[in-house]
């Protein structure tokens, strides 16, 4: 579930029959029981049962990611969902998962502004144990793109930005582990607590 920046739309995803599962925008200030658009969400990768763990609308409520637990990120455009996903970004490295545990794939999306306040970026944790940077302004098969900007010994269990500006860490990541990561940069450096 997500709701628009502006406040006025809720998304959220369900489950229906014969595995199908569905995407569905709701205006919350005029019929908040209706749906205004339902979409039929892509296949899951084979092996991998149901599941959205989380979704995030971009600051300009352009983008609407969803963190899928096949590891994948699937990002669509608000005003015209019906076109499928734009991007599918995927974490497919090992699974770094605690062994006889069960995998969670993507467990957080989070959207950032460029520091040129015109370019999005998306950071998700995924069970690679990495939080990855995805710039949707460029192919999501560019070598480039979904670079690691820290990783763990363990998959991802959350993961929270920070203001350093506020004197907030930059970055601080739970893992499945039972460890907490604390990065004062997003360089790759840090200490575990």
């Amino acid at each position: 579930m997500a709701i628009h920046p502006t406040g006025r739309t809720l998304a959220l995803v369900t489950a229906g029959d014969s595995n199908s599962h569905f995407l569905r925008l709701y205006d919350v200030h005029r019929n908040a029981r209706k749906e205004t658009v339902e979409v039929l969400l892509e296949p899951y990768t084979k092996g991998y049962n149901f599941e959205v763990n989380c979704a995030s609308f971009s600051p300009d409520g352009i983008f609407l990611a969803l963190g899928r637990n096949d590891n994948i990120t699937d990002v669509y455009d608000s005003r015209n969902m019906e076109r499928g996903p734009l991007y599918g970004f995927f974490h497919d490295d090992p699974n770094r998962g605690v062994p006889g545990s069960e995998s969670y794939g993507v467990v957080e999306a989070k959207w950032v502004e460029g520091r040129d306040g015109r370019r999005m970026g998306l950071i998700t944790g995924g069970n690679d144990g990495c939080i990855r940077l995805w710039d949707c302004g460029i192919s999501a098969l560019e070598d480039t793109n979904g670079r690691t900007i820290a990783k763990t010994d363990f998959d991802v269990a959350h993961f929270a930005l920070g203001d350093p500006y506020k004197g907030e860490k930059a970055l601080v990541v739970g893992h499945c582990g039972g460890g907490v990561y604390i990065f004062d940069r997003l360089d790759g450096a840090a200490r575990e607590q």
